[in-house]
């Protein structure tokens, strides 16, 4: 408490840091580089990290740093620090996200609201389990909207009509067998998983294969499609549509579906969704609740916007 600027000690930023870095990145590439100085760290978007077909315009990128920025800003909060935040500081450089300055106490302490939130930065994880068909206490649902939409021009939209949700299943599904059908999608996922824990201690990055939640059957599937000439041969007599049933399936036995907007196309805006999102997953966390992200649709309708339909 009282801390002024420069007062505030190495450590105290290192550990706001370490909660930034816990955020969700495409296939764990975590694209950012951040940098520590007297009372701000800022943050910058490494663009070799995730060059995959995905990451239209660095887009799911910057998302990324967005949600690295809200969990610093948490931690900042939790500390009883007052956080400035300044998204893309620097005219000259498009890769530099933000800055965020600290100072004094905010007099929130344990009072603080966002607690639940911080203590959410180091469990968070990713559920790729079916989940229950259980409509979610509409209170809750109100706490997520209220929550994700404390970042400027961010909107939440939530669907529970289950013959929207098939709907929505049927767009992942084609999504889906696009994905698997794609050189490149294939060589960027295989590129990412870490087959074996020695790799993923070594590398510090992507995911071990267990965390895709596959079961035994899924990881040898996995592992003996790792070619492209064998995952091809498999797509011609349906492999692609076996791997878009599991997400259809991950979309039908839900409670529900969300969709989180941003009110503009610019990287101020990604940087806004991505302040929504972690702020929606966090929250979800704190309530007993599991999230998945299911990205391909809004990226593939990215591209096609930004790059037209072919």
């Amino acid at each position: 408490p009282g801390l002024q600027g420069e007062s505030i000690s190495e450590q105290t930023l290192r550990f706001i840091a370490a909660a930034g870095v816990q955020a969700p990145s495409g296939d764990n590439c975590q694209p950012w580089q951040l940098a520590i100085n007297p009372g701000q760290i800022d943050l910058w978007l490494d663009k070799d990290r995730d060059h995959s077909f995905f990451n239209i315009h660095q887009i799911a990128s910057i998302i990324s740093c967005g949600a690295a920025v809200e969990n610093m800003r948490i931690a900042a909060g939790r500390l009883d620090l007052k956080t400035g935040l300044e998204p893309l500081p620097d005219p000259e450089d498009d890769a530099h996200m933000a800055r965020l300055t600290f100072d004094a106490a905010s007099g929130a302490g344990k009072a603080n609201p966002e607690n639940a939130l911080f203590q959410q930065i180091w469990k968070r994880r990713t559920d790729r389990q079916f989940y229950s068909t259980t409509p979610v206490a509409p209170s809750h649902l109100e706490q997520i909207k209220t929550e994700t939409q404390a970042a400027a021009g961010v909107r939440i939209h939530i669907i529970e009509d289950r013959k929207k949700i098939k709907q929505l299943g049927k767009m992942v599904f084609l999504a889906d067998c696009i994905r698997s059908e794609n050189q490149s999608l294939h060589a960027h996922l295989n590129q990412m998983i870490r087959f074996t824990d020695q790799e993923a201690y070594e590398t510090r990055d992507g995911f071990p294969i267990q965390n895709l939640e596959a079961g035994v059957m899924g990881e040898v599937f996995l592992k003996s499609t790792r070619s492209w000439s064998v995952m091809n041969l498999l797509n011609k007599v349906g492999g692609s549509k076996l791997v878009a049933l599991h997400s259809y399936q991950g979309m039908v036995r839900s409670s529900g579906i969300a969709l989180i907007t941003t009110s503009g196309m610019d990287a101020a805006a990604f940087i806004q969704g991505g302040r929504g999102l972690q702020r929606a997953w966090l929250t979800l966390a704190s309530l007993g609740l599991s999230m998945q992200p299911m990205t391909a649709i809004t990226l593939f309708w990215l591209r096609w916007v930004l790059e037209g339909p072919g």
